[in-house]
């Protein structure tokens, strides 16, 4: 049972963790799109 457990641990992928800090690329990014859907 413990083998099982362990094993589907690994398979799924860390989601849960925190979205990262945007960069400031993305940050620029998203501003341009919100720029634009408003015009």
């Amino acid at each position: 049972a413990m083998n099982n457990m362990k094993r589907k641990k690994e398979a799924e992928p860390a989601a849960p963790a925190p979205a990262p800090e945007p960069t400031k690329e993305e940050t620029l990014l998203t501003e341009i799109r919100d720029l634009l859907k408003k015009n």
